[in-house]
């Protein structure tokens, strides 16, 4: 696979991977949490991802000025992206905890 055929792979699979993420975490908050307090719950999200979307783009910038490549940055947040997935498909919502008890 030639470099270009492979920029378009990777710019599908981010497409895919990131183009429901906007939707399916406002359903994920009022599932888990219910509709009551769904303000507070997503204002402190975004604050949770206001830094990361700040520093994230500055930080993959310097490690490419200083290495000419971005194999450290990916090392830095695929860990990170591996560990919210695991994160989240490990909570239960309220719903469905209350009716097991």
């Amino acid at each position: 696979m030639c470099r270009k055929q492979a920029l378009w792979v990777g710019f599908l699979l981010y497409g895919v991977g990131f183009g429901g993420v906007g939707a399916m975490l406002s359903l994920i908050v009022i599932d888990t949490f219910g509709s009551t307090h769904f303000g507070k719950i997503q204002g402190m999200i975004q604050l949770g991802v206001a830094f990361p979307s700040i520093t994230a783009p500055i930080l993959g910038g310097y490690i490419y000025d200083t290495t000419g490549n971005y194999r450290l940055h990916f090392a830095i947040t695929i860990p990170i992206f591996v560990t919210s997935m695991m994160l989240l498909a490990s909570g239960r919502p309220a719903v469905r905890a209350a009716k097991q008890r």
